[in-house]
């Protein structure tokens, strides 16, 4: 109010682009690994499954055991009575079940692959989600 319309305004004031912190990708995706269930879950599930081959791998192996006892047999305070003792050895080795060991570990490898591509797939989606996010962010 009070200027002619035909005034010059002045000049406009310099514009700068903003700029915004950008975090590095990784540094992104390791939050996003830390705090994310569904991907803690499935970590734990590979572990799991990992366990479990591990498992079924050591019943290919021959277990030993050893015992042993000791035994005072003494019927009154004053006299000394007799002592028995036992020790022995014990081995336990699955020779043959038939194949059904092999189809277990065989199994459990293939559980532990399964989780290990899982677990890959969800992490290039969480890595494409912050590329996306990261994109729109500088767009």
């Amino acid at each position: 109010m009070g200027e002619p319309l035909d005034a010059n305004p002045g000049d406009p004031a310099a514009l700068k682009p903003a700029s915004l912190p950008v975090t590095p990708e990784q540094e992104l995706l390791a939050g996003l690994r830390a705090r994310r269930p569904d991907y803690q879950r499935l970590l734990a599930e590979l572990r799991q499954a990992e366990t479990e081959a591990g498992a079924r791998k050591s019943e290919f192996i021959p277990y030993v055991g050893a015992y042993g006892a000791w035994e005072a047999d003494n019927p009154s305070l004053t006299r000394a009575g007799g002592n028995n003792w036992t020790a022995g050895v014990t081995l336990r080795w699955n020779l043959y079940a038939g194949g059904a060991d092999d189809a277990r570990l065989k199994a459990a490898r293939q559980r532990v692959e399964q989780k290990r591509r899982q677990l890959a797939a969800m992490e290039s989606a969480m890595a494409l989600e912050i590329r996306r996010a990261s994109i729109e962010c500088r767009s």
